[in-house]
């Protein structure tokens, strides 16, 4: 199955080697691998790799299979992509290209990072529902040619590969997540700086069981 889970940036974590701090700042530190070590820690999963994703990496696939088509964009939204040149007229069933789709994921203006990390997960399976109806070695193609914005764990030579591997599991649907879960979070400041403080072990069970059941 596919999981998409969704760890919000401002979560005040125990972060290793630099004590507590938001969990965006593992990545500013070191990049993905303590942010991995960050999540393994604190949360009780396992993650046995890691791909960091290029903003043009997802201009690239997006366009690849023709773009996506959003539910509905709303007035805020709309308002904050046009801040970012991009004219879309609130409304239902929007079509998307990749640069679109990019600013879509971004916006942070007027809504919190919770609906930002929603559209985020609707963008993700949306390409995902796309490419089970795109030819396989298009799809290869699209990887292909955009590698060079992908920074992972795995050699890169294998994700083609990889790719083939995977799309026969990708036919359910695609569960999601996000973390800190509902009510088991609130917001805080830490020596002047706004953070997400969570019950760590109310959302380590939910996590864990919603990865291994």
């Amino acid at each position: 199955k596919l999981k998409l889970t969704s760890f919000m940036r401002d979560m005040f974590v125990e972060v290793p080697g630099y004590g507590k701090t938001k969990l965006t700042h593992a990545c500013q530190y070191e990049g993905p691998q303590l942010t991995v070590d960050t999540i393994e820690k604190n949360f009780g999963i396992d993650i046995d790799a890691y791909a960091k994703i290029g903003y043009d990496f997802l201009i690239d696939v997006v366009d690849g299979i023709g773009g996506v088509t959003v539910s509905e964009i709303d007035e805020t939204e709309a308002a904050a992509l046009k801040r970012e040149r991009v004219i879309i007229e609130p409304g239902a069933d929007i079509h998307l290209d990749g640069y679109q789709a990019l600013q879509y994921c971004r916006i942070r203006k007027g809504q919190s990072d919770f609906q930002r990390t929603e559209r985020q997960r609707e963008v993700i399976t949306l390409i995902v529902k796309k490419a089970l109806r795109t030819n396989p070695f298009k799809l290869v193609g699209i990887a292909s040619s955009a590698i060079s914005e992908v920074d992972c764990s795995i050699p890169k030579s294998s994700i083609p590969e990889l790719i083939l591997k995977i799309l026969p599991c990708l036919t359910g649907d695609i569960e999601q997540l996000q973390i800190p879960a509902d009510g088991e979070w609130w917001n805080d400041t830490v020596s002047g700086m706004a953070v997400l403080q969570i019950d760590l072990e109310a959302n380590r069970k939910i996590l864990s069981e919603f990865i291994y059941g």
